[in-house]
């Protein structure tokens, strides 16, 4: 009896385990939709401006975006305060200043809180916002902000928005497609790995969270998965070529990807 119930048991498990990553899949995206309600109640109700990113550049002395904004203080929108983690990474993996990154299913943490420190919810997390979408007031004549003025949405009123994404899974807390001929990561993030720049998408947001994929927030407030090799062909930011060499528009071919990567859906 014993033994049929090991059996039994050992043939459940794996049904399981499917449907609690589907739980945790579906929870995920509930999340994100909560965040997209936030962020389009803050865009209607700021002449469609996004959420502003640096609070040195904000007149009204706002915030750092969504780590410490309108948004997540809760002072007029009260839906994603507490949703700041995928259940499939909800376990904090940058325990120290020098070391404040997640991975696949750790979330990362910033460094400006203790280690021991259960958490201001700003302060850890395991999703992102794209660094080219989001409002950033101040002297726009400043060279070094000009530069990013060039391909930053600042507004909701764009074009693709289906395609731009705004929020996702991610092991680091802002990250942006810079370059669509950047290669995608030897490896995937289990527990983590070095990031080769805070800034790619495809260091941060390439992490075989939720089987082959991400769960994403698109400018026009959808959610959706998406699937990792796919993460190259998404509207990064508004110069940023969509059939680059990482794409099957560029010619990419499957032998061209990491080992761990061959078996994704290509795009």
């Amino acid at each position: 009896m014993i033994s049929i119930i090991a059996l039994l048991l050992s043939l459940l498990m794996p049904s399981l385990q499917r449907v609690r990553k589907q739980a945790r899949a579906t929870r995920c995206q509930a999340n994100l939709h909560q965040w997209g309600i936030a962020w389009a109640t803050y865009a209607a109700e700021n002449d469609g401006y996004l959420v502003p990113h640096d609070k040195r550049l904000n007149p009204s002395g706002g915030s750092y975006g969504w780590l410490d904004g309108p948004i997540l203080r809760g002072e007029a929108y009260a839906g994603p305060k507490g949703l700041t983690l995928c259940p499939m990474a909800a376990k904090r993996g940058g325990l120290h200043p020098w070391d404040p990154k997640g991975g696949t299913f750790l979330a990362w943490s910033t460094a400006y809180g203790h280690p021991d420190d259960p958490g201001d919810p700003r302060l850890w997390s395991s999703y992102a916002e794209n660094y080219q979408a989001h409002s950033w007031w101040g002297d726009k004549s400043d060279p070094h902000i000009a530069v990013d003025l060039r391909f930053m949405r600042m507004t909701s009123a764009v074009k693709n928005a289906p395609a731009i994404p705004v929020f996702f899974d991610s092991m680091w807390d802002y990250v942006s497609m810079y370059d669509e001929k950047s290669p995608p990561p030897e490896y995937d993030a289990i527990p983590t790995r070095i990031l080769r720049s805070a800034y790619v998408a495809c260091d941060s947001v390439c992490i075989n969270r939720h089987d082959g994929g991400i769960n994403s927030l698109f400018m026009d407030w959808s959610v959706r998965k998406v699937g990792l090799k796919e993460l190259w062909t998404l509207k990064w930011w508004s110069q940023y070529d969509t059939r680059g060499p990482w794409t099957k528009a560029g010619g990419a071919e499957p032998e061209d990807w990491p080992q761990w990567m061959r078996g994704f859906k290509d795009y």
